[in-house]
């Protein structure tokens, strides 16, 4: 794994969050630098960096451009920022077994949103131009949830067990996906 892939904390098609150290240590003069280079990429419509935490997030449009050729072109560009920006700094991303587990986690947490990604669509009402694709995301989730939680209230109602473990074991999987998306508010 690349130190840039280590430091990609989540990744849906259009959205992207990673954090580095660097990021703590920009000016601001170097952070107007980055969002004009970042912004340059092709389909690329917002940027935006918290360097309390370390932490950017670009926003680009999928359409034009995929995920792979997205993060062949940012990791350049990142690669000639850092060589530029960053002399005399430590640049190494530190991996502990909780910041591997971390990694595991968001990979996982990034197969998830993409296999449900059509089915929170359906789920959310269909496409709407109102809705930001993580409020269609957050929205389904929480049907979801409703759903098996009323499936498992039933199968107790009903005496039907089996519906009461699957509706409770849904619900339990679907609270724990709701958890490490608002991990930050917890």
């Amino acid at each position: 794994m690349s130190d840039f892939q280590a430091c990609v904390r989540s990744m849906v098609p259009g959205r992207v969050r990673f954090r580095h150290p660097i990021l703590k240590t920009l000016s601001e003069e170097d952070l107007k630098m980055a969002h004009d280079w970042i912004t340059s990429i092709e389909g690329v419509f917002a940027f935006e960096v918290n360097p309390r935490v370390g932490s950017a997030l670009i926003l680009w449009d999928s359409e034009k451009l995929s995920e792979e050729e997205f993060l062949d072109q940012l990791e350049n560009l990142i690669t000639m920022a850092v060589g530029m920006m960053g002399e005399g700094k430590d640049l190494t991303v530190e991996t502990t077994p909780l910041t591997t587990v971390c990694h595991v986690a968001s990979k996982a947490h990034q197969t998830a949103a993409k296999g449900l990604g059509n089915l929170a669509v359906f789920i959310a009402g269909g496409p709407n131009e109102e809705h930001s694709v993580q409020r269609v995301e957050r929205m389904a989730l929480n049907r979801t949830m409703l759903v098996a939680l009323i499936l498992s209230m039933g199968g107790i109602v009903t005496r039907n067990y089996a519906w009461h473990v699957a509706g409770g074991v849904t619900f339990l999987a679907f609270l724990g996906l709701h958890l490490i998306n608002n991990r930050r508010l917890l």
